[in-house]
C-alpha cells in the first residue's frame, strides 16, 4: 500500500473519531444540563416520599488489609441522613489487624448464625455484629478469595435488606448519598442498580460525613483526576442515563436490587473488572430474557474516594482498569452495535 494512501486514511479516521468524540461530549453535556433542571423540580416531591416510605439497605465494605482505615470508613457510615441501614464489613483473610480493629472499636460480640449461600464465595469463618446508635454492624470473617468480587458475594449471602451497595474501604460516603441514589428506585420499580458520583477525597476535609473544605488536590497528578473523574461522570453518564445506557456502575459505590444481582449468580470472581462486568451481565440478562429494566445514575449520590498522587500508583491503576475492560469488553461483544440493546449496543459500547 502507497505511504501517502496510509497516511490519508489515518488522518480521515482519526478526524471522523474526534468529530464523533467531540459531538457525544456535547450532546451528552446538553442532554445533562437539561436532565438536572428535570431532576430539581421533582426533587421536592421525591423528598417528601422519602420521609413517608423507605428501601432498608446494606452496605456492604470489603476489607483487605485496611488497618489505617477502616475504622474511620466505619465511622463515617454511622452518619449517614437513612433511617434503616445496616454495615457489613467483609475481612478478606486479611494479614494485618484489621479484623481485631473493628471487634475491639465496637465491642463485638461473636455470632454463630449460619449464612445462606446465595452467590458463591470462599468459606466464611466467623461472624460477630453488634448494634449501635440504631444501626448493625456486622464483621464477615472468610478465606481469602484474593479479588473484591468474592468479597461482594460473601457480603450480599450475609445481608439482611432487598437492597445493599458496594463500596471501597478507604471511602467517604457522603451523608446523603444513599438517600437521594435510593430515589431512583421510587422513581421506577424496574430499577436493578444505581451508579453514584465519584469525587476526589485528596485534601478534602469532612465532618460526619460531609466535606466542610473541598480545595483542588496539591498534587497535580489529583488534580487533573479530578478534571477528569468530573467530565466522565457529569457528561456521558448523565446522558447515557436517559437512554438505559450506561455500561458501568462504579465499583466506588453503586446501589443494587439484591434479587436482580443472585438472578445473575453474583459478582464473578474470574473477572478482573468486575463492576462493568456485573453491570454488563444485568443488561444481557434482562435483555435477553425480555424483562423491564432501568440501570441509572444519580449525580447527587456522591462518594469520595482517594486518587493515586504519583504517576507510579496512576500507571498501575489504570493498567488494572484497562485489564479489566478489555476482558469484559471482550467477554460481552455480543452487544456491539446489537439494535437489541438500543443505544446501549450501538453507541455507549463503541464509543467505550
Amino acid at each position: 500500500m502507497n505511504i501517502d494512501l496510509l497516511f490519508q486514511i489515518s488522518e480521515k479516521f482519526f478526524l471522523g473519531y474526534l468529530i464523533f468524540y467531540i459531538t457525544y461530549i456535547l450532546i451528552g453535556n446538553i442532554m445533562a444540563m437539561v436532565k438536572l433542571y428535570k431532576r430539581r423540580l421533582t426533587k421536592v416531591l421525591m423528598n417528601q416520599l422519602y420521609h413517608d416510605y423507605y428501601y432498608p439497605v446494606s452496605i456492604v465494605v470489603p476489607a483487605f488489609n485496611e488497618s489505617e482505615t477502616i475504622i474511620t470508613t466505619i465511622d463515617n457510615l454511622l452518619h449517614l441522613d437513612y433511617k434503616i441501614y445496616e454495615i457489613i464489613v467483609v475481612d478478606d483473610g486479611s494479614t494485618d489487624d484489621t479484623a481485631q480493629k473493628v471487634i475491639d472499636r465496637f465491642n463485638m460480640v461473636k455470632n454463630d448464625v449460619s449464612i445462606r449461600l446465595q452467590v458463591p464465595t470462599q468459606p466464611i469463618e466467623s461472624v460477630y455484629e453488634i448494634s449501635k446508635g440504631g444501626k448493625t454492624i456486622k464483621l464477615i470473617r472468610k478465606v481469602n478469595g484474593g479479588n473484591k468480587a468474592d468479597v461482594v458475594n460473601a457480603g450480599i449471602n450475609a445481608s439482611e435488606y432487598p437492597y445493599f451497595v458496594a463500596m471501597d474501604a478507604d471511602e467517604v460516603l457522603q451523608a446523603d448519598a444513599l438517600k437521594n441514589a435510593i430515589q431512583l428506585f421510587f422513581e421506577n420499580d424496574d430499577t436493578v442498580a444505581v451508579g453514584g458520583l465519584l469525587g476526589i477525597a485528596n485534601d478534602v476535609v469532612f465532618k460526619d460525613a460531609y466535606p466542610v473544605e473541598t480545595p483542588l488536590p496539591k498534587k497535580l497528578v489529583a488534580t487533573m483526576q479530578t478534571l477528569e473523574y468530573g467530565r466522565a461522570f457529569m457528561g456521558s453518564r448523565i446522558s447515557s442515563d436517559a437512554f438505559n445506557a450506561n455500561l458501568n456502575v462504579s465499583g466506588g459505590f453503586g446501589l443494587f436490587k439484591k434479587q436482580a444481582v443472585i438472578d445473575i449468580n453474583g459478582y464473578d470472581p474470574n473477572s478482573v473488572g468486575e463492576d462493568m462486568d456485573l453491570a454488563l451481565r444485568l443488561h444481557r440478562h434482562h435483555v435477553e430474557n425480555d424483562i423491564p429494566y432501568k440501570i441509572r445514575f444519580a449525580e447527587d449520590a456522591v462518594c469520595w474516594t482517594r486518587a493515586p498522587f504519583s504517576m507510579d500508583d496512576l500507571a498501575k491503576q489504570r493498567a488494572r482498569w484497562h485489564r479489566g475492560l478489555m476482558q469484559t469488553m471482550w467477554a460481552h461483544k455480543s452487544i456491539l452495535l446489537n439494535p437489541n440493546y438500543g443505544l446501549l449496543g450501538l453507541l455507549s459500547y463503541p464509543y467505550f
